[in-house]
């Protein structure tokens, strides 16, 4: 990809130089700094572009290390008492079946960015990480 890149950009500075030569019969030498400016200058151009595009479709996987899953099981009350899981952006939904299972104090311990209660519902947010987390829970139900 950056080979090709680099191959049209010179092909295209070579064809302005010809041009611009053409166009304003100007000296040899002030063509070629003229081409090799617009050779360096379109690179550049091509090269944030890309790193633009890239930024805007990078799907990155955040992955939490399965302790952290077991962790999070266990202080919720078990796999037993998981009704359902979803995530929602930075959010793990947890439908329980029985609030009064949660172990409050092992929840503050794993260093979550926030959870609350609403009815049987446990909401954490784990950031990033939270989808990863709702599939590996997902998966032992």
């Amino acid at each position: 990809m950056k080979r090709r890149l680099m191959i049209s950009n010179v092909i295209s500075g070579i064809i302005f130089g010809l041009v611009y030569y053409f166009i304003f019969e100007d000296d040899l030498i002030e063509t070629l700094l003229v081409t090799l400016g617009f050779i360096i200058l379109s690179t550049l151009i091509e090269i944030v572009l890309v790193r633009m595009r890239k930024k805007r479709t990078s799907t990155e996987v955040v992955v939490a290390d399965e302790g952290q899953v077991l962790d999070f099981v266990r202080a919720i009350g078990g796999s037993g008492n998981i009704e359902s899981v979803s995530h929602e952006v930075s959010r793990v939904k947890v439908t329980l079946k029985d609030v009064d299972l949660i172990d409050q104090d092992q929840l503050n311990d794993l260093a979550l960015e926030g959870a609350f209660l609403s009815g049987n519902q446990l909401q954490a947010t784990f950031g990033k990480q939270a989808e990863y987390i709702a599939a590996k829970i997902n998966e032992k139900l």
